[in-house]
């Protein structure tokens, strides 16, 4: 078993999308903690987006980075995020890997605000 740790974020039915983003993580991985929702403004986007919904999810699997990796998509695609919608800068879900295997992903994330304030909970 080792420690995931998940960011996931919405910008559009942000309560809803995470919802059901946290549902199907529970199902999946079973005993996982999410730390609070907070809205945050967007970074780093090229056309203009509505705030986000932002929560991280810890959790302990057997799943390697890649069965990790593509379990997310699937739950991405299940709820509807799709790659011409994210050009129109809209998110319905997005969940990133900050850490898998013991190695540390997504490095600039971790360095942003909103992280470092929701990891102080988990």
């Amino acid at each position: 078993m080792s420690k995931v740790l998940l960011c996931l974020g919405s910008n559009r039915d942000a309560l809803r999308h995470i919802d059901a983003a946290q549902n199907m993580l529970r199902r999946t991985l079973g005993d996982i903690r999410f730390s609070q929702s907070l809205w945050t403004k967007p970074i780093g986007t090229a056309t203009p987006s509505p705030l986000y919904l932002n929560c991280l999810a810890q959790a302990d699997t057997n799943l390697g980075y890649p069965a990790l990796r593509q379990m997310l998509k699937d739950i991405e695609r299940t709820i509807g995020s799709t790659p011409a919608e994210r050009k129109q800068g809209i998110v319905r879900i997005d969940i990133d890997i900050l850490l898998a295997d013991g190695q540390h992903h997504h490095e600039d994330d971790w360095e942003r605000p909103y992280v470092k304030n929701l990891l102080a909970q988990l």
